[in-house]
């Protein structure tokens, strides 16, 4: 009798923790390029975030302001990234910046991005 006991105490004990939580993180990297279509100098910065995080609140003198193409460790890979035109990841109203992306943009001064040589941080997480 007393096991049963026991055994209930720590049954009804393990519904009292809740549930674990479940966190999303992404891992993998982006490149900027100075020429259109992955060309001219680069950098590329490496992440391993949950949410979405300010990879790169500065760009480095060599790609600051002159990125033209951005390629991905991997399309569809589970995060997307954003650049914007102020640094430290500012998306405020009227700072110019990209939507949210998971695939690699050959030419950022297209119309569906329109920040060539403009970017100066970057921000991605999971999706």
């Amino acid at each position: 009798m007393q096991s049963i006991i026991t055994l209930t105490t720590l049954f009804l004990a393990t519904l009292t923790l809740g549930a674990p939580t479940i966190e999303k993180r992404a891992s993998g990297s982006i490149t900027l390029f100075a020429d259109k279509n992955y060309g001219g100098a680069s950098q590329t910065f490496s992440f391993n975030v949950d949410g979405q995080t300010c990879i790169a609140p500065v760009l480095a003198g060599n790609i600051d302001r002159q990125a033209s193409s951005v390629r991905l460790s991997g399309e569809h890979a589970g995060f997307n990234c954003r650049l914007t035109s102020s640094q430290n990841c500012d998306f405020s109203e009227g700072t110019a910046s990209t939507w949210f992306f998971d695939v690699n943009i050959p030419d950022l001064s297209s119309p569906d991005y329109n920040l060539d040589n403009a970017a100066r941080s970057i921000s991605c997480g999971a999706v």
